[in-house]
């Protein structure tokens, strides 16, 4: 999230943080007219589903369970979906995918998400630097040329 701002170098560190806030900040307001939104729509279902909660005792004491929430931009990455676009334009949904293809886009992922973590510039001093990834069988499901591009990354 934000890497065009984080890795500029032309921005000072209180800048870049100053930048994150306000796209965080225009975020959730851009997402409260959404959420009002959905609040409208599961107004008379909601009633039905907490109803519920009355008849089990989940409501006492004029307690009763409520949905609230703002949508943050972190947890929008839930909504996506990884998809596969081959060089003709067709649009493959990952579970649709080989598992070896797969698992080299997880690990993909991985390698990423090791790289951020190890970063002091994202963690400051509880940065991880020691991460270790270990691979069991990783030729398992891949062709060989896939093998060959796989083995040479880590050279």
């Amino acid at each position: 999230m934000e890497y065009s701002i984080k890795t500029n170098d032309e921005l000072s560190d209180q800048k870049k943080k100053e930048k994150i806030r306000k796209n965080k900040k225009e975020f959730s307001n851009d997402t409260k007219p959404l959420i009002n939104q959905l609040h409208q729509r599961m107004e008379a279902g909601k009633k039905e589903i907490l109803k519920y909660a009355e008849k089990t005792g989940a409501s006492f004491d004029d307690s009763k369970p409520e949905f609230v929430g703002e949508l943050l931009d972190t947890e929008l990455y839930y909504a996506l979906k990884l998809m596969v676009e081959n060089k003709t334009g067709i649009k493959i949904p990952a579970d649709q995918n080989g598992l070896g293809y797969n698992n080299l886009i997880y690990i993909s992922l991985l390698l990423a998400k090791m790289q951020k973590d190890a970063s002091g510039d994202y963690l400051g001093s509880n940065a991880k630097v020691y991460s270790v990834l270990a691979i069991e069988k990783p030729e398992v499901h891949l062709h060989p040329n896939t093998q060959y591009l796989f083995f040479e990354i880590f050279k």
